[in-house]
């Protein structure tokens, strides 16, 4: 077994597409420069979105268009149940242009 082995060791050639030592240790270095250089941009993001304070206003907006969408979902359920003869799906592009105006006319206002 061990004499197979040491023939078979000089017989066979060695892997032509084997890198060697040298080129699979620049390989390494390579490798960690870019960790370390993604490992830097992770932490300046990290660091960037952790420093924006969040904007109160704006989370209170954000509450408050979703509820006012909750319960225009509600109304529309509601009053399907309730005029089940209206054809909500011809009378809802009206009711969208309605609020679309209402909102403009809003964010005219608060200009002024």
């Amino acid at each position: 077994g061990v004499i197979a082995y040491i023939i078979a060791w000089i017989v066979i050639p060695k892997n032509p597409d084997q890198i060697s030592d040298k080129a699979f240790k620049e390989r390494e270095k390579v490798k960690e420069k870019i960790k370390k250089g993604a490992k830097d941009v992770i932490e300046e993001v990290k660091e960037h979105f952790e420093s924006e304070e969040p904007s109160h206003k704006s989370e209170k907006n954000r509450r408050i268009l979703g509820g006012i969408i909750v319960i225009a979902i509600g109304l529309i359920f509601l009053l399907n149940s309730l005029f089940p003869w209206v054809g909500w799906g011809r009378l809802w592009p009206v009711i969208l242009i309605a609020v679309g105006i209402t909102i403009m006319i809003q964010a005219f206002k608060k200009k002024d």
